[in-house]
């Protein structure tokens, strides 16, 4: 499927370079980008709004796009997973503005890939150990991430339930002038959501 009418092949991060049209792209001198590397290029020329998390990360990422794209705000959106409201594409929507909200995936630190202006941080917890040493090397790295946020003179939205989070964002503010803005259900945080019920299987 590669030819020399090609200038960019992009390519999921699990596809090796022996993959023939890698192969193939390589031969006719194509450049390549893995899927992360293509998106953090694209994310630099928006106002970016990136989601990440060890958890929630798609959920929090089809919620925000779906009643974002219902406003004035109405952003490009970009989810790791299929979403029934976003028609044929699935994990992509179209805006008419220059937002764009992104789910960034901490695996072998692919977020920092992604030029973000503001972030949403869900939760940390030691996951993908295959590539991280330890729960340190995962919050160490997210604190590398929300960096970009001070050159970007941006903001960091996170979750006060979460210890590990909280550390990172303490990590932020002392370095930011505390320009970080807290949610949760248990700890005391700016946005906090109160009297949750469950009734014929909705919830308020």
């Amino acid at each position: 499927n590669i030819d020399n009418s090609f200038d960019l092949l992009i390519y999921s991060s699990a596809v090796l370079d022996t993959n023939p049209e890698r192969q193939e792209a390589k031969d006719l001198n194509i450049e390549q980008l893995d899927y992360f590397e293509a998106l953090g290029q694209i994310s630099s020329e928006f106002n970016t709004i990136a989601i990440s998390g060890t958890n929630g990360k798609s959920t929090t990422t089809a919620f925000s796009g779906i009643l974002l794209s219902n406003t004035k705000f109405d952003p490009f959106v970009v989810v790791g997973a299929a979403v029934n409201g976003f028609g044929f594409e699935k994990n992509f929507r179209k805006g008419k503005t220059n937002n764009f909200i992104v789910e960034a995936c901490e695996y072998k630190a692919h977020m920092l890939h992604i030029d973000p202006k503001n972030i949403i941080l869900t939760n940390i917890e030691a996951e993908h150990l295959d590539y991280y040493r330890d729960i340190n090397h995962i919050k160490d790295t997210f604190k590398i991430y929300v960096d970009k946020l001070i050159k970007n003179n941006g903001n960091l939205i996170y979750n006060a339930d979460d210890s590990n989070t909280v550390e990172v964002a303490n990590y932020f503010d002392l370095k930011s002038n505390n320009k970080s803005f807290s949610f949760g259900i248990k700890n005391e945080a700016r946005l906090m959501a109160k009297n949750i019920r469950v009734e014929n299987e909705k919830q308020y």
